[in-house]
């Protein structure tokens, strides 16, 4: 392999990661979103196929399965959308989970007036819970920098 074919494969591989550096910015934010909702169906999926199985003795329409679904639905789908997109986003992955944890809570919020205008206590329930779990998912990013899950921590 000559000198040249080496510079040239050299500097095709610096292109594909700065490539790959700019793709992993513009995606990070509709990759959590995108995980966020797809987390949201499968705890719901899951949930409903074991109460409809009979694995758990509850009601599907009692007061405490929606609790759980609502409260657990939202909460893995608050911190899917945080621990995904600081994941794919390529560097500082803790600020980037402390601005999406902002935007989710400023989401959730929005999101909760216009359900106490209306007194959906539920949505509102279920944005609260959104809002907690944008916060566990900036604390695992942040735990994740200590036990060296990642490369790019900060």
């Amino acid at each position: 392999c000559s000198l040249s074919q080496r510079f040239s494969i050299i500097t095709s591989i610096k292109m594909n990661s700065k490539i790959i550096l700019i793709l992993r910015w513009i995606t990070f934010l509709p990759c959590g979103l995108l995980a966020s909702v797809l987390g949201w169906y499968a705890i719901n999926i899951i949930g409903e196929i074991l109460l409809n199985l009979g694995w758990v003795p509850i009601d599907t329409d009692s007061f405490i399965s929606k609790v759980y679904f609502i409260s657990v639905g939202h909460g893995i789908s608050g911190l899917i959308f945080v621990y995904i997109g600081a994941i794919v986003a390529p560097s500082k992955r803790v600020l980037v989970a402390i601005i999406l944890c902002f935007i989710g809570i400023i989401l959730s919020g929005g999101l909760i007036i216009p359900a106490i205008k209306i007194q959906d206590w539920w949505s509102v329930w279920g944005g609260i819970y959104m809002a907690l779990g944008s916060g566990a998912g900036v604390w695992l990013i942040y735990l994740s920098k200590f036990w060296h899950l990642h490369k790019d921590y900060l």
